[in-house]
């Protein structure tokens, strides 16, 4: 590499490249590395980019290196994915090891990726590695000419993605629930100068929690189709997000990263300062000090965060105003509700042949997922057997649900073990 270039310090500072002011501002947050605790990182990401550049044909001075993070989303479906075109380990510390089936790094080794971009034929390399399993890295190495191109290629083809996300109908709830969760997200947004005029906070938040399968996916879901309808931007951030941006000192930036922003499967130890936890006292203060931020002034912000677990412990002072403002819980659905999902969307010829009576009655505490897997029993049923069997649905269902317990319960006794 020639004297005194350094790369990576696009890496460490926003990029001060003339070729990277053409790039709209939006398409970018800070480019400081994130989820990077140790300046050795930084040291092995140098050390990889020779490789990495002399596989993508482009001299030092030429490239441009921004965090992978969440920019290439679209990856999750196999048919939108970048053709990879060519592998190498980048440094000589460990070997090159990759996961094929996931496009993303290996719980070990380093590795450097080339991808091609059908339409343009533009090139792009994508740097990983790991060390250990619950610390990654990702970088996006590319050609500064053409980075405007490149990142206009992940925003299409994360529209795509998205698109096979949303669904075409709001969820069945009980009465009022939705309402209630669209008044603190899209109506709060859509009304949102009228709420600036009264003096009242940028921010609204949401807490929704439920066992898995009882509509909270196919709210967020139906959040992120009228947030479209309303030129309102969403993002979609995970626990190990919030954990990176904590350790860069980024909450402030996560938190007003969009108007509507959905933190999934959330650890709610995060919002408690009364675990005895110093890591997790440390961490609640500063979401606190985060979700006080401003926002986007034009449109305001919405936070929803979603999880599986109890929400008993939620500090205080996360309940207030413009910070968690609801806490909504999902419950399996009723009778009404179980009915109603039947008859609006299962296929006719299944409607007539089943009892829907017997059905719903069968179905006490069901999730609307354990009412999809016995319409897939019923109709795996009709095409092997050639009938609409209910009754052995039902008995294939309790036999997959009791064999999955068992599962669990061996695992945990396993764990038990360990420990």
């Amino acid at each position: 590499m020639s004297a005194g270039s350094n790369p990576v310090k696009d890496v460490m500072n926003n990029c001060d490249c003339q070729s990277c002011d053409v790039i709209p501002e939006m398409v970018f947050p800070p480019l400081t590395v994130r989820n990077l605790p140790e300046t050795s990182d930084v040291t092995e990401l140098h050390r990889s980019l020779p490789a990495t550049l002399a596989l993508l044909g482009i001299k030092d001075d030429q490239c441009v290196v921004f965090t992978d993070g969440c920019r290439r989303a679209y990856f999750s479906d196999p048919a939108l994915r970048d053709k990879a075109i060519s592998f190498s380990g980048n440094c000589g510390t460990l070997p090159f090891v990759f996961s094929a089936d996931e496009h993303r790094p290996s719980s070990l080794g380093y590795g450097v990726v080339i991808y091609e971009i059908k339409s343009s034929k533009l090139k792009y390399a994508v740097i990983s590695y790991s060390r250990g399993l619950h610390y990654t890295a990702s970088y996006i190495v590319v050609d500064k000419k053409n980075a405007k191109a490149v990142f206009e290629h992940f925003d299409k083809q994360n529209e795509e993605y998205n698109k096979k996300q949303l669904i075409d109908h709001p969820p069945l709830l009980p009465q009022g629930f939705l309402e209630e969760i669209l008044k603190n997200s899209i109506d709060f947004l859509t009304n949102y100068q009228k709420f600036v005029a009264y003096g009242t906070r940028p921010a609204r938040g949401l807490v929704l929690r439920g066992d898995p399968g009882n509509g909270k996916t196919m709210t967020c879901k139906w959040i992120q189709v009228l947030a479209k309808k309303h030129n309102l931007t969403v993002h979609t951030y995970t626990t190990a997000d919030i954990e990176a941006y904590y350790k860069d000192d980024m909450l402030p930036s996560l938190m007003t990263a969009a108007n509507i922003i959905f933190f999934d499967d959330i650890d709610i130890s995060f919002l408690s300062r009364r675990k005895g936890n110093d890591s997790n006292s440390k961490m609640a203060c500063a979401l606190l000090s985060a979700m006080d931020g401003i926002g986007d002034n034009k449109k305001g912000v919405a936070r929803i965060f979603t999880t599986n677990e109890k929400v008993t412990d939620i500090d205080p002072a996360f309940l207030r105003p413009g910070r968690i403002d609801k806490v909504l819980t999902f419950m399996p659905p009723d009778a009404k509700l179980r009915r109603q999902v039947v008859d609006s969307y299962w296929h006719k010829d299944i409607v007539e042949a089943i009892s829907i009576d017997n059905l719903v009655s069968a179905s006490e505490g069901f999730s609307f997922a354990d009412l999809e897997e016995i319409k897939m029993l019923l109709v795996q049923s009709f095409i092997f057997d050639g009938a609409w069997n209910l009754n052995k649905a039902l008995e294939d269902f309790k036999h997959r649900k009791d064999m999955k317990a068992d599962m669990e319960l061996a695992a945990k006794q396993e764990e038990e073990k360990k420990s």
